[in-house]
């Protein structure tokens, strides 16, 4: 079943161009030309996954994303920021905010693409991690009590840390762990490595924000590397 994507951006040129290769790439692409319209559309498509500009007459970004994260009917649904700012203040803004990806226009689009395959499948992956208790009533799970993300965040939380320096690597593309982390104090970047040598980045994490899931659940190597932006607390 081909995957449903809303593009809610102003700029009728770049809009157009984008629904195009996203139509091309076998995605169902609606659009928007403003926040307002493009929350309007939500409600009635619920949408795989949404693609926003930032500066956006009506209604920006930040707002759409703002009022999403408020309704649990459509705050799992990935949000992907486009912008023509590329500065740390705002994709840190992006992310703590709830954004699961930030890309800087003009952009390729083979990272387009990417970005957009790798947040459908993180999504997917993502639902009803919480398992059901299957221990005998005699032996209680200590984390039978936990009814939210939010409680089961503040038990690991009393868990042991540890601590990684500015510009050390959690895990590395290509290669398989069986750890999920839980960002404690700090940021930690994602990246993949073009063939050309450069690097991508594919997301910022923040407090109460895990990463890692993806090869420790999947039991497949990483699609690619994590490493501290300061020093954090894991």
């Amino acid at each position: 079943m081909k995957k449903t994507i809303l593009l809610i951006e102003d700029d009728a040129v770049i809009r157009e161009n984008t629904a195009e290769i996203l139509r091309f790439a076998n995605y169902t692409v609606h659009t928007a030309a403003n926040g307002k319209t493009g929350l309007e559309k939500i409600m009635e498509i619920h949408p795989d996954i949404i693609i926003c500009d930032i500066m956006m007459p009506r209604l920006d970004g930040y707002g759409v994303l703002k009022i999403l994260s408020k309704n649990p009917e459509y705050e799992h649904i990935p949000f992907v920021f486009l912008s023509s700012k590329s500065g740390v203040t705002d994709r840190r803004k992006a992310m703590e905010l709830g954004a699961d990806d930030f890309l800087v226009k003009p952009f390729e689009e083979s990272d387009l693409l990417t970005v957009i395959e790798t947040r459908i499948a993180k999504s997917k992956k993502n639902r009803n991690r919480i398992p059901q208790k299957n221990l005998p009533e005699s032996t209680p799970h200590p984390y039978d009590e936990v009814h939210t993300l939010k409680e089961l965040i503040h038990q690991l939380f009393d868990r042991k840390i540890f601590d990684y320096k500015k510009g050390e690597t959690l895990y590395c593309e290509g290669n398989s762990s069986n750890h999920i982390y839980l960002i404690k104090e700090g940021v930690i970047k994602t990246f993949k490595s073009t063939e050309s040598g450069k690097e991508f980045i594919t997301g910022l994490y923040i407090k109460e924000q895990f990463l890692g899931y993806t090869s420790s659940f999947g039991n497949f190597p990483h699609n690619e590397s994590a490493e501290a932006l300061c020093d954090v607390k894991l």
